[in-house]
């Protein structure tokens, strides 16, 4: 679907990705289509959706602090090597078609 640096800062510090509806779905990524729906009731709604989403998330954190802690220890298992990043020292960056 697509590709973001969270990869690389997920190998940094735990993280939690969600995914809420704000736009008509099909609509091409960052599109006329997804922006105007930014300033329509989609886009409030899918944002309110998502922060109830966190802020619950929060609250089961705060009443269960096991959920961190086996968060921390997952985190701390997997990243027990470091962060390799897959592309090799000196390569330049390259625009696609040139």
């Amino acid at each position: 679907m697509g590709s973001t640096d969270v990869a690389d800062v997920s190998w940094q510090t735990p993280t939690a990705q969600i995914r809420c509806t704000t736009y008509p779905a099909n609509s091409p990524g960052h599109s006329w289509q997804n922006v105007s729906c930014g300033n329509s009731t989609i886009g409030f709604k899918g944002t309110i959706n998502a922060g109830k989403v966190i802020a619950a998330s929060a609250i089961d954190i705060f009443i269960n602090p096991d959920v961190l802690i086996g968060a921390k220890e997952e985190f701390e298992e997997k990243t027990v090597n470091g962060y390799l990043c897959p592309i090799p020292d000196g390569v330049p960056p390259t625009i696609p078609g040139q």
